[in-house]
């Protein structure tokens, strides 16, 4: 059994069942109604809702924590979590003058390009379920038709002009790179192109067999080892505010009087305009960004006129929205105060009344059971028989009462409830029910956020993802299920008012119980968060000069002692790189590329006496490595001779984890970083080695 087995069983209840056919209805026949649905079931109607009825849907939530947490837990009931996608709050305030984190761009990016060409790529892909808060929401973007316009995917045997092809990345804001490591950057190489298309988790390479291509291969960026083979792949722009609008933004904002400015603001107001009318990108464009389109966006506009819009709680979301425009304006006027934005700057996002108007413009479903402005519930003319709010209750709490749990679980299997526990402890609930001889069944464990993640990936690189679901009937009885969600419910009177013939499940099964660790001991536990696809998992090496300061003495691998001066940008062949420029004796000067700059290494003293530099080319260096060189020889002897000894030497292996010590951990209550997770993991399998352990 599977989570989404449960859909059967929801569908065969007769409220939820009027629920989907008015929805399935052209045009749907449901009025704008509150719905009143337990929170802590509404990641499962949604999934089922997405699932039964296979259109796109946007969900607004108020806030962004509580986004992200709905879009986990709906990925968890979907059966193509990869379909599930949130779009992440902008990192700078309205008005705010700072430039936004690249994993906030790009996952932005990637995000409304992956609802915006579904349309057309409906053949394969699921239908998205976009997650948005308030903040998201109100800020003004690239309209969809824009972004649907610069996108194009290349594929194995298509031909290309080369240069037209490299004329058109520019121009969506990719930068030319020697090596390319970064989203949104790409390098050329005779017949060979790599790109990192902010849609991709991995930077592709692109093989020519003249103007053909020959062959597209994932790599990574750290080592630039081809991986895997794909044979399509999309790029899009690499950032929301197109350079190639930036004349737009200047025209709309060329007037403002900027003599109210402090002379830095003033100055750097007039050279990003500079900037936005030569069509350049620039560090910090997304403060221009609602001014670049003469029509702009929001993430309601990517929603298609059949797709589904959802509401989870709207007074809610009001009283946020308002919260930000009022917050948006006091922080206007203080910078206008302070001289670090001009005054008769145009609204830089959409106001609370037009997002009210706009969402109310559309058919929607809402959550809660508080609409607009008045309280409501239930479901059209049957609000009186079948209330949706009714549709589920909250699940019985136990909060460790071990006795108590299983004397309602062998009282609700007599009566043939569909009983579901999910719990990251199920190796010790499964003992808990043995020693009580509790039959119960084991299920499929849910996937974790990693394994979410790698689904996603196989999108993004152009695997059909539509595949048959291959599901059970759910059945009478407890079934076991290793994983976490946040909370249980319970559904009633699945099968009141059915005809037997339609009847798709068990006819004795009346009632379903979902049960999880915060029911049954009074915790719940979420998976680790998880990383974007953007941030490595291994240290790159221009990391290592960060703790370089102008003046400190270092030392390359092949030219010797110099002084490091600082990171520097060089223009070569119309390629504008980074290089770490160090000194030498006699005004000699080297200029090292950041990727290499594992060759530089801190210099390390027995005492203050400053180092002696040489100049570059001269043999002094190499004579001090081949003296060093010789002493290091002597001491990896030594270190040979005590490794061998402690390789040879036994040592005590521990036994691998017991069921005792999962549930030891499965109990923790705090959530570990991937870091410790790692960590801990490795600790564990040196220790369960033969060997003396190496730490």
């Amino acid at each position: 059994m599977v989570l989404t087995d449960i859909f059967a069983l929801l569908y065969d209840h007769p409220v939820y069942r009027q629920l989907v056919e008015a929805l399935a209805a052209r045009p749907p026949q449901l009025p704008t109604i509150p719905l009143g649905v337990l929170s802590a079931a509404r990641p499962a109607l949604l999934a089922a809702l997405h699932a039964h009825l296979q259109r796109p849907m946007l969900l607004v939530v108020a806030r962004a924590d509580a986004a992200r947490t709905l879009a986990q837990q709906i990925q968890l009931w979907s059966p193509h979590p990869e379909a599930v996608l949130r779009l992440p709050d902008p990192d700078a305030l309205f008005y705010e003058r700072i430039a936004w984190g690249r994993d906030t761009v790009y996952e932005r990016i990637r995000v409304l390009a992956a609802v915006a060409t579904w349309p057309v790529e409906a053949d394969y892909r699921p239908p998205p379920i976009l997650v948005t808060s308030a903040r998201a929401l109100m800020l003004k973007t690239i309209p969809p038709a824009e972004l649907r316009a610069t996108m194009c995917t290349l594929h194995v045997g298509q031909r290309i002009n080369l240069n037209e092809l490299v004329t058109r990345w520019i121009q969506l804001g990719y930068q030319p790179s020697s090596v390319v490591e970064e989203p949104g950057s790409f390098s050329r190489r005779g017949g060979i192109l790599d790109i990192f298309s902010p849609y991709q988790p991995r930077p592709v390479r692109i093989e020519l067999f003249g103007d053909e291509i020959e062959s597209l291969r994932t790599f990574d960026p750290l080592t630039q080892r081809s991986e895997r083979h794909i044979t399509r792949f999309k790029v899009v722009p690499a950032h929301e505010a197109l350079a190639r609008y930036g004349p737009k933004a200047w025209e709309a904002l060329k007037e403002i009087d900027l003599s109210s400015c402090q002379p830095a603001a003033r100055t750097s107001f007039e050279e990003d305009l500079e900037h936005l009318r030569r069509t350049e990108r620039f560090q910090g464009i997304e403060f221009y960004l609602p001014f670049f389109y003469e029509m702009p966006a929001g993430p309601l506009d990517y929603l298609p006129p059949d797709g589904l819009l959802v509401i989870e709680d709207p007074l809610e979301l009001g009283t946020v929205m308002d919260e930000l425009d009022a917050q948006a304006q006091e922080l206007l006027q203080e910078l206008i105060r302070h001289g670090e934005l001009p005054s008769g700057l145009p609204r830089s996002y959409f106001t609370p009344q037009e997002m009210q108007d706009a969402l109310k413009a559309r058919p929607h479903l809402i959550l809660s059971r508080e609409g607009w402005e008045t309280p409501a519930s239930g479901l059209g003319d049957a609000a009186a028989n079948l209330p949706l709010e009714t549709l589920f209750a909250p699940a019985p709490v136990y909060g460790g009462q071990v006795k108590r749990l299983a004397e309602d679980l062998r009282e609700w299997t007599r009566t043939g409830a569909c009983i579901v526990l999910i719990s990251r402890q199920a190796a010790r609930l499964g003992e808990i029910l043995a020693d009580r001889q509790i039959a119960f069944r084991t299920g499929a464990p849910l996937p974790g956020l990693e394994e979410l993640g790698e689904a996603a990936t196989l999108a993004a690189e152009g695997a059909e993802t539509i595949i048959p679901q291959k599901q059970e009937l759910p059945h009478a009885g407890i079934t076991l299920i290793q994983g976490s969600l946040a909370e249980g419910w319970v559904l009633d009177h699945i099968l009141s008012s059915l005809p037997v013939e339609e009847r798709a499940i068990d006819a004795r099964i009346g009632r379903l119980l979902l049960l999880t660790d915060a029911e049954i001991f009074g915790h719940y536990k979420p998976e680790p968060r998880r990383r974007t696809p953007f941030v490595r998992h291994a240290v790159a090496p221009e990391t290592l000069f960060f703790d370089f300061q102008p003046g400190d003495y270092v030392v390359h691998i092949e030219h010797g002692i110099g002084i490091f001066r600082g990171l520097v940008k060089l223009n070569l062949d119309g390629v504008e790189n980074e290089y770490l420029q160090v000194d030498y004796a006699a005004n000699d000067r080297l200029y090292v590329p950041v990727h290499q700059a594992d060759r530089l290494s801190r210099y390390v003293s027995v005492d203050d006496k400053p180092p002696v530099i040489h100049r570059l080319g001269t043999a002094d260096w190499s004579m001090v490595k081949r003296r060093a060189q010789h002493a290091v020889e002597e001491i990896a002897r030594e270190l040979l001779e005590l490794y061998a000894a402690r390789e040879i030497t036994p040592g005590f292996a521990f036994a691998p984890d017991t069921p005792w010590q999962q549930e030891l951990e499965a109990a923790f209550p705090y959530v570990e970083t991937e870091d410790q997770l790692r960590a801990i993991a490795q600790v564990k399998r040196d220790m369960e080695k033969s060997k003396p352990m190496d730490r």
